[in-house]
């Protein structure tokens, strides 16, 4: 007596951070391969369940489960080959990513946080300064204050002639 084809399980683990449209794809893709081949007898999508330990730093995924029966080694000698492409590919990217968001990093680290620091420590340097020239006189506070009024003067002196010459 014959046995029954053996029944095949596929369970598909994809990214949830994957747009549909691509996720969408990777199963279109593993049922037609299995349909060319084989005989495909349930698909079941389990949606996005919680993994047991992260993998790649992911603590979910959206799974699929496939049962198939395979006519030829074949079928399963190409699910695997085409599965670890796409593995592949998604890996690459998601190396790029974490690499270029490095960058991001390194750039808010180096020139924005610098820039910040600089900023800080001038008005920080700028108000130890003035810190010296407080006296608690009232007349070195007008003092500075009629200065200041006659550079203010000065300035808008400067740029009225600008806008008459111009």
């Amino acid at each position: 007596m014959t046995q029954p084809p053996p029944i095949y399980d596929l369970v598909l683990l994809l990214d949830p951070q994957l747009e549909e449209p691509a996720r969408a794809k990777i199963v279109a893709d593993a049922r037609a391969a299995i349909e060319a081949q084989g005989e495909l007898l349930r698909h079941d999508p389990w949606g996005e369940r919680p993994l047991a330990y992260p993998i790649a730093r992911k603590a979910s995924a959206e799974y699929h489960l496939l049962q198939f029966h395979a006519t030829t080694p074949a079928l399963l000698d190409s699910l695997e080959h085409s599965l670890r492409i796409i593995d592949g590919l998604i890996n690459g990217l998601g190396w790029l990513t974490v690499r270029l968001s490095d960058g991001g990093g390194i750039f808010d680290r180096g020139i924005i946080d610098g820039l910040v620091n600089l900023v800080g420590g001038v008005f920080y340097g700028a108000g130890a300064r003035l810190r010296r020239v407080q006296t608690g006189y009232l007349r070195s506070y007008v003092l500075f204050l009629v200065l200041a009024a006659v550079g203010i003067f000065v300035v808008l002196s400067y740029f009225v002639a600008l806008a008459k010459a111009g």
